[in-house]
């Protein structure tokens, strides 16, 4: 269905300009730069154990004023990919 003729108006097509498609190769190359500093010279277990770690403190985060949220659990990896809480 074309945009115009959808009723729910809460969903919008949009498209980058030229100006963002510009922005899009400094970004790609500043994320792959922020990924090798934080990750770089750590071994695979450690770096799953880096990403469990990231997941429960962005689950803190978006749930910090959530009325059900009572406390978040750690996850821990046991380094084979295993996630246990």
């Amino acid at each position: 269905m074309p945009v115009s003729l959808c009723p729910d108006r809460r969903v919008m097509r949009v498209s980058l300009i030229d100006k963002g498609r510009a922005m899009r190769e400094p970004l790609d190359e500043m994320w792959s730069a922020l990924e090798q500093a934080s990750v770089g010279d750590l071994d695979a277990g450690t770096v799953e154990q880096f990403i469990a770690t990231s997941a429960v403190i962005r689950r803190a985060i978006v749930d910090r004023d959530s009325p059900t949220s009572t406390h978040i659990q750690p996850v821990v990896t046991d380094g084979g990919g295993q996630t246990h809480n």
